[in-house]
């Protein structure tokens, strides 16, 4: 699915695939996504984003904002975020992007690179309030992993929630 302006109401997205980015979801960096309810689980992407990809947009900032939503088991098989991945455009300073995220669970999810739950790009800004990342995963004996519960090179901000338990 890209999206521009989409809405999400208690949807379910359960073992979806991607030979490329976002397992379920690929938001374009155009995108105003709101997610309120539902599951992202057991998605795999080949790169980026196993349960959600915001690859961001040259001179645009993107706003996703994710309300009690479960993101599980989701895959990034090369690549990063497994469960969420938050980035600006590539090379690309004047591309941005809001990530908000409400009593949201983002578990066991299995990356390669960094982030297991999520990856959050340079430019990025994100906002936890409630919920819990934990039991995430970034593995890969060949290479030098990060952040296996959150890889930030934006902003993160914790209001309140737990981050527990993952593993690089």
């Amino acid at each position: 699915m890209n999206a521009s302006y989409c809405t999400i109401f208690d949807g379910n997205f359960t073992k979806n695939k991607s030979d490329g980015a976002g397992g379920a979801v690929c938001a374009d960096g155009y995108s105003i996504l709101y997610v309120k309810g539902g599951t992202f689980e057991n998605n795999a992407a080949a790169t980026n984003g196993g349960g959600i990809c915001i690859p961001g947009t040259k001179d645009y900032e993107y706003n996703v904002s994710l309300e009690n939503v479960l993101i599980q088991g989701n895959k990034s098989e090369s690549g990063c975020g497994a469960g969420i991945y938050a980035a600006r455009a590539w090379k690309e300073e004047t591309s941005t992007g809001v990530l908000t995220l409400k009593n949201c669970q983002i578990k066991e999810n299995y990356g390669t690179v960094a982030g297991g739950g999520i990856y959050l790009d340079k430019g990025v800004t994100a906002t936890m309030d409630g919920g819990e990342i934990s039991g995430n995963h970034v593995i890969n004996p060949t290479s030098q992993t990060n952040g296996g519960g959150i890889a930030v090179g934006g902003t993160f901000t914790l209001n309140s929630g737990k981050i527990s338990d993952n593993i690089k």
